[in-house]
């Protein structure tokens, strides 16, 4: 069983939160609670609003922000052949919103096979493939606390009962996600690397955006931020096309959040005790396509973390 409480306004994608308001008092939020139980040495099976059960490396924030706990049900594989090679596989059922009014309930539905090679003493790879499938997505804005830019949406239903920021493209994503891991000297080195596509066809949503369903990021990572006087630098590049993931769902810190946005992102990190990292990281990010939300909107930002584990 886990527990986990977190700050913030209650956005899917964040638990930040700002100091305004005239010192008003801040909320504190249910961000895990789950049961897991580990079946057999080879399985192990989740339910309730749960860590990320799928096997994710920096590159894949194209489909997951950090933040985002996902509620349902998960079920887990893994298998070591030899020494040399293991396999794994991660399944998910996850409602996004349930109206007793109607049985037409959205959900999504995970599946994602992979596998772990030993390459040398130092070096390993690791890669996987995934596939999500979204059901009645275009129904409704899913209730959620945040809406991001960069979907296309719509206004469903009419009168009292319409909602904006609906979703207009329909979406079945596969993933590709590798890491390669070794050292250079005696640092550690990695190599991310991440390829999303939506394999729906949303041609009746017109020429403007029924081409931009993609999306990739690949970087590096030197050395690593773990225990005292140690560090890491990072380098990664993100190109993420309009409807190419779930918006609502994908990093929020680049740029606005969100799809339809390229640029390039650095990191340092800087361990002074094993329980405090200060780590410095910089977004420099510009709209694919200016004729489609969120418009001309270059966005560069800065972030300086002190983080402290207790």
């Amino acid at each position: 069983m886990a527990f986990k409480l977190a700050s913030g306004t209650g956005e899917q994608v964040s638990t930040n939160q700002t100091f305004d308001n005239l010192n008003s008092q801040k909320s504190i939020f249910i961000d895990q609670a789950y049961l897991s139980w580990k079946a057999r040495e080879w399985l192990t099976l989740s339910g309730g609003r749960m860590k990320n059960p799928f096997w994710r490396v920096t590159s894949s924030d194209l489909m997951w922000d950090d933040d985002v706990n996902p509620e349902g049900f998960a079920e887990q594989f893994k298998l070591a052949l030899n020494e040399r090679l293991g396999l794994f596989a991660n399944f998910a059922q996850m409602p996004l919103d349930e109206d007793s009014s109607d049985n037409r309930d959205q959900w999504m539905f995970g599946h994602q096979l992979g596998a772990n090679v030993k390459v040398s003493q130092q070096s390993k790879w690791n890669v996987a493939a995934t596939l999500y499938h979204f059901k009645y997505e275009n129904l409704n804005n899913f209730g959620a606390a945040a809406n991001q830019e960069g979907n296309t949406r719509k206004t469903a239903g009419s009168g009292s009962s319409a909602q904006t920021d609906v979703l207009a493209a329909s979406f079945t994503i596969v993933q590709l996600t590798q890491e390669f891991s070794t050292k250079l000297g005696s640092l550690p080195f990695k190599v991310h690397a991440d390829y999303v596509k939506n394999v729906q066809s949303n041609g009746a949503l017109g020429a403007a955006v029924s081409d931009q369903q993609s999306g990739y990021q690949v970087g590096a990572i030197l050395g690593k931020a773990g225990s005292a006087k140690t560090w890491e630098a990072a380098y990664f590049y993100k190109w993420l096309e309009t409807n190419a993931a779930i918006a609502d769902l994908s990093d929020s810190d680049f740029g606005d959040g969100g799809t339809n946005r390229r640029g390039h992102i650095f990191w340092l990190a800087f361990n002074p005790r094993d329980y405090v990292q200060v780590k410095a990281k910089y977004f420099n990010t510009k709209v694919l396509r200016t004729n489609i939300p969120p418009g001309a909107d270059n966005i560069n930002r800065l972030q300086v973390d002190v983080s402290v584990k207790f």
